[in-house]
């Protein structure tokens, strides 16, 4: 089965490539859950998104939210359009009605969001991300400045970007 598999993949171009991929998964994931019982329809659900999105498709990571504001942390993309993996960040002032999306940064690998960003806390002038404690989190974070200390100011100016002095070391 693997040679099968192997020699047929080989002569897909990238986008038939991705989509035998998501087909194989999707096969799999529903044998799994015919076997355990369990609800297809989020699988088929993601599919869409995934064939909708692509590479662009927003991953959420975190979120905090209260009466007052709304904290989206992180939402990350893996290489959308072949370029590096970035993570997001989304702050609404829910009293002031005001909503922004910026890029907090690119991420050397992918899995770095999920050392980068363990908990958030929010005061009415900064958002601080706090990383992960461990020997593995050590290893992700060395070109990261931790704990992330964003002022709301810059959150909500006209800048697409969080500056990168506030994060990278």
């Amino acid at each position: 089965m693997c040679g099968n598999f192997n020699s047929r993949r080989r002569n897909l171009n990238q986008d038939e490539k991705h989509l035998f991929i998501i087909e194989l998964t999707k096969d799999v994931l529903r044998v799994l859950c015919e076997r355990d019982g369990l609800d297809f329809s989020v699988v088929k659900e993601v599919e869409e998104m995934i064939l909708r999105y692509k590479t662009e498709l927003e991953i959420l990571h975190k979120v905090k939210e209260t009466t007052k504001y709304k904290v989206v942390i992180i939402s990350y993309q893996i290489r959308p359009l072949n370029n590096a993996s970035t993570s997001n960040i989304e702050y609404t002032d829910k009293t002031k009605g005001v909503s922004k999306k910026k890029i907090l940064t690119t991420l050397k690998m992918y899995e770095d969001i999920f050392y980068l960003v363990s908990s958030i806390n929010v005061t009415k002038e900064f958002v601080t991300l706090k990383p992960r404690v461990s020997s593995i989190a050590e290893m992700h974070l060395r070109s990261y400045r931790t704990p992330i200390q964003i002022p709301v100011e810059d959150l909500l100016n006209k800048n697409d970007k969080i500056s990168p002095k506030v994060i990278l070391r």
